[in-house]
């Protein structure tokens, strides 16, 4: 299970705006909804992992590219 993955048991949900390589038509079939903008079109159960600290969180490292970087001490 990604982070931001969780099962919306009873599988009402308005799936939102996202990427299909995030969340495969399988997964969505499983009953998988990404919770970061998934909304309930009714009462269901949500499970996920929970996390009690931060410490709990894996860092990743992902690659970016800076654009432009502003100098906020002038």
């Amino acid at each position: 299970m990604r982070d931001m993955q969780g099962f919306a048991a009873a599988r009402n949900v308005d799936y939102g705006k996202y990427e299909d390589s995030i969340l495969s038509e399988s997964e969505k079939a499983e009953g998988m909804a990404l919770l970061c903008c998934a909304k309930p079109t009714s009462d269901l159960i949500i499970e996920c992992r929970e996390v009690n600290a931060a410490k709990d969180i894996p860092v990743k490292i992902l690659p970016c590219r800076v654009h432009k970087l502003y100098d906020l001490m002038m």
